[in-house]
C-alpha cells in the first residue's frame, strides 16, 4: 500500500513524472503551436511576455509558466534561440567565421534584423 501512494504521489506531484498530455503541460498543444506561430512571425519585433500573451488570449503569468513546462525552456531563451537559429544561415552566406563563437550571440541576434 505504501509503495502505491509512493508511486502516485511521483506521477501526480514531482518533475520526475516528466510531460505529457496538455493537462499535465498546462497548455494544449493548439496553444503552443499559436504561441510559437506568433513568435516566429514577430522575431523582428521587440517581443515582450505581455504582448506574446495578448496576441494568445493568456496572462503573462500564466503563459510564462505553462510555455515554460511545455517545451522545457522560458519564453524569453526560446526566443533568443529561434532568432540565432534564423541569423545562423545568414552569417554563414555571408561567411562569417566567426558566427558560432559564444562572443557573437550579441552580433548574431542583432543581425537577425538585417537577414529577415
Amino acid at each position: 500500500m505504501a509503495a502505491a501512494q509512493a508511486v502516485q504521489l511521483v506521477q501526480n506531484h514531482s518533475s520526475v513524472a516528466g510531460i505529457g498530455s496538455p493537462a499535465e503541460s498546462g497548455m494544449p498543444q493548439h496553444r503552443l503551436r499559436q504561441v510559437q506561430s506568433y513568435i516566429e512571425e514577430n522575431l523582428r519585433d521587440n517581443l515582450s511576455l505581455q504582448a506574446i500573451a495578448g496576441a494568445v488570449g493568456m496572462s503573462a503569468s500564466h503563459l510564462k509558466v505553462t510555455f515554460r513546462k511545455a517545451t522545457g525552456v522560458p519564453v524569453h531563451q526560446y526566443v533568443i534561440r529561434q532568432r540565432v537559429e534564423r541569423t545562423l544561415p545568414c552569417c554563414e552566406k555571408a561567411n562569417c567565421q566567426s558566427a558560432r563563437s559564444p562572443s557573437t550571440s550579441a552580433l548574431l541576434i542583432t543581425a537577425t534584423w538585417l537577414c529577415t
